[in-house]
């Protein structure tokens, strides 16, 4: 995958636009490409809330299942291991 950061407001947030992907298990295996992920936070006291959207992975594409319950997965499992205790479980 290769992404490139098109929007960014600090402590708000950021837009990567994927500007290259291969997915080898899909049948289209660029099926990410030209697509993007947004992080938005939201946060008062200690407390900071995560919005992720994948723009562009809809129902009618190929991986749309699997990629909902990877990103499922990985944003409160990885990301929140990651942000807590400084280091994530990406694999």
């Amino acid at each position: 995958m290769d992404f490139k950061v098109t929007e960014l407001t600090p402590n708000y947030k950021i837009v990567w636009a994927i500007t290259n992907s291969y997915l080898p298990w899909l049948k289209d295996k660029t099926e990410w490409t030209n697509t993007s992920v947004i992080f938005e936070l939201y946060g008062d006291d200690n407390l900071t809330t995560i919005n992720f959207t994948h723009l562009g992975l809809v129902p009618q594409v190929e991986c749309y299942e699997t990629c909902v319950a990877g990103w499922a997965k990985y944003i409160p499992g990885s990301l929140q291991k990651l942000l807590n205790d400084g280091v994530g479980q990406p694999a």
